[in-house]
């Protein structure tokens, strides 16, 4: 399962339903952040070479999270990875060309 992109895909739709629908469901929210607090913490945790039952016992927490709340879609691989586009500025050479 790829975290980071669920956390990414995560904030894109949350900060959709905001924006769009004035969607904003506070439970929603903070599970987002604690899902980015763990993320966070495994990785400061790798980096000083924490305990592997450390760790083990903090991706288990991420898990359990998702497990238990539904309306974050994990994803398992990048090809489903929301990407930003900006439809104002021109995205091909050709485009910028002819201005």
């Amino acid at each position: 399962m790829n975290i980071k992109a669920t956390i990414y895909n995560a904030i894109l739709e949350k900060i959709f339903r905001i924006q769009k629908l004035a969607d904003y469901d506070n439970a929603n929210l903070k599970t987002i952040l604690s899902l980015i607090v763990l993320d966070d913490l495994i990785d400061w945790g790798m980096s000083k070479e924490e305990s592997k039952e450390t760790l083990k016992h903090l991706k288990y927490l991420q898990h359990q999270i998702l497990e238990k709340n539904k309306d974050i879609e994990p994803i398992m691989d990048n090809s489903r990875l929301r990407t930003y586009t900006n439809v104002n500025l021109p995205q091909t050479n050709t485009t910028w060309a002819r201005l």
